[in-house]
């Protein structure tokens, strides 16, 4: 199921990033969500979610019905939130440029801060940085990656 689409209507179906990465398009929905195989790293991503929810549903919902729509129903990875480290390593591939859909959001990543329990990483769709915030805080998106 996971090979590049040839040619989607009038778009494309690789891109390379302004940082010299390689982005193939996997699939896209009717709706027009895309997910992306980051040729470097593997990872295939998942288009952005629109509702906004704190870290421990943000946890829960890779694996659910309504993400399953974002990704196009692809089951043979395991979904689930990007690791800090994951967030890192796709900007400096040029995630932004492949998702633009992921500007003006900040999304929760699977990583636990180390020292503030209540505190997960998170990433700044705009800037592309990393940073922690508290968990409880209903004001994330959610980004899916495919292992």
């Amino acid at each position: 199921r996971i090979k590049e689409c040839s040619r989607l209507g009038d778009k494309i179906s690789k891109k390379v990033t302004s940082k010299g990465k390689t982005f193939l398009l996997v699939s896209r929905t009717r709706e027009g969500k895309e997910t992306w195989r980051d040729d470097a790293t593997g990872l295939l991503w998942g288009d952005t979610a629109e509702e906004r929810m704190n870290h421990a549903d943000a946890q829960k919902f890779c694996t659910s019905d309504k993400a399953k729509a974002l990704y196009a129903g692809i089951s043979d990875k395991k979904w689930g939130l990007p690791t800090k480290e994951d967030f890192e390593t796709a900007e400096i591939n040029g995630i932004r440029e492949v998702l633009p859909n992921a500007k003006d959001k900040f999304f929760w990543s699977n990583t636990p801060h180390p020292q503030f329990a209540n505190f997960a990483y998170d990433f700044n769709g705009s800037f592309g940085n990393v940073y922690h915030y508290v968990r409880n805080f209903n004001f994330f998106s959610v980004l899916c990656v495919g292992r």
